[in-house]
């Protein structure tokens, strides 16, 4: 199982490297070409309190990592409980320009409740669906 994980989070990379190798790129309107600002939230959570997992922070620098080295402004965090990560996101969107990138990545716990995903904070308690 946990070479299946392996082999998939491999080719999430080399799709990922792939589609940013190429530079994004707007005209102005003299036809000039100009790199358009990118800008990656990277949220890596580990240390939860009912189920930890081993991966999801280095998986999170190693993405971080990756970004850095094509020309993102990388905003890390690392074990985040719920305000610490909707502020997090909040910024994250203040910090998009106009015909900027955007590329956010988390690694950490999900749930699905009637066909909606939740990202999951570390300081998560959920019992029942309302608790979602």
């Amino acid at each position: 199982m946990k070479r299946i994980e392996e082999i998939a989070f491999t080719k999430t990379i080399l799709m990922l490297l792939l589609l940013l190798s190429f530079p994004a790129f707007a005209q102005n309107d003299r036809g000039i070409k100009r790199q358009s600002q990118r800008t990656a939230l990277i949220i890596g959570n580990s240390a939860y309190q009912a189920v930890p997992l081993k991966n999801p922070v280095n998986d999170a620098d190693d993405m971080a990592a990756t970004l850095k080295n094509l020309g993102f402004k990388v905003i890390l965090r690392k074990n985040v409980d719920q305000r610490t990560m909707e502020d997090t996101i909040r910024y994250f969107g203040r910090q998009l320009k106009d015909n900027g990138v955007g590329f956010f990545y988390f690694a950490g716990h999900g749930i699905q409740v009637e066909g909606r995903n939740y990202l999951m904070p570390i300081d998560a308690n959920i019992e029942s669906e309302s608790d979602v």
